[in-house]
């Protein structure tokens, strides 16, 4: 499905034509709580930066601003063929000031929005790997990976916000009848089934 399906969805249950953006807003506000209950493969990135992102090839410490809509590093690494360690090891920056850490290489942290970089081996690029969310849904025909694998479980929590709010909490409770324990199960086990699924290429 869509952004445009689940709109109708809603409005079609809900009787709602009036508020249009405050179920796109709704909509999009439950797509990025399930992207987030967990890290799903869905939402791994890998992205190459190079002099254009900040990577300076001449000098064994790089300073790179962290991704758009950036959640968790899963790794960072070398191109092929440029060191014998490929991937770099992370730590967090408490850890990289004691005496014994001072001098480690091929080692990274994350401070605010930077990702700070100490290499054993100079380069041209890296490979940073992260956890992203879905981009906000904007024109009709937007759509993600939530969409397609959890679009009734957006549906329904949706309408039951809308009619909630619209003093029709009774029908809202056939939609939203889940505690939130229980709607966090519905969704761990639906998106395992994608992890699995994504992760081996069916």
């Amino acid at each position: 499905m869509n952004f445009k399906d689940i709109q109708d969805i809603v409005i079609l249950r809900t009787h709602q034509p009036g508020l249009v953006d405050v179920i796109k807003g709704r909509i999009n506000a439950v797509v990025k709580f399930i992207s987030m209950s967990g890290f799903y493969y869905p939402d791994l990135k890998e992205v190459i930066y190079g002099s254009g992102e900040g990577v300076n090839a001449t000098i064994y410490t790089q300073s790179l601003t962290i991704p758009a809509r950036f959640r968790k590093m899963e790794y960072v690494k070398y191109p092929s063929g440029v060191s014998a360690r490929e991937y770099l090891r992370g730590y967090t920056s408490t850890h990289l000031a004691i005496e014994e850490a001072k001098y480690l290489s091929d080692v990274y942290y994350i401070s605010g929005n930077t990702i700070k970089i100490r290499q054993g081996t100079k380069t041209s690029s890296i490979l940073l790997g992260y956890y992203d969310y879905p981009a906000t849904l904007v024109a009709d025909t937007d759509t993600n990976w939530v969409l397609d694998y959890a679009d009734q479980v957006v549906a329904d929590q949706v309408t039951q916000f809308i009619m909630s709010a619209t003093g029709n909490r009774e029908e809202g409770g056939v939609y939203g009848n889940f505690s939130q324990a229980q709607l966090q199960a519905v969704i761990s086990g639906l998106l395992d089934t994608v992890n699995t699924n994504l992760s081996h290429g069916l």
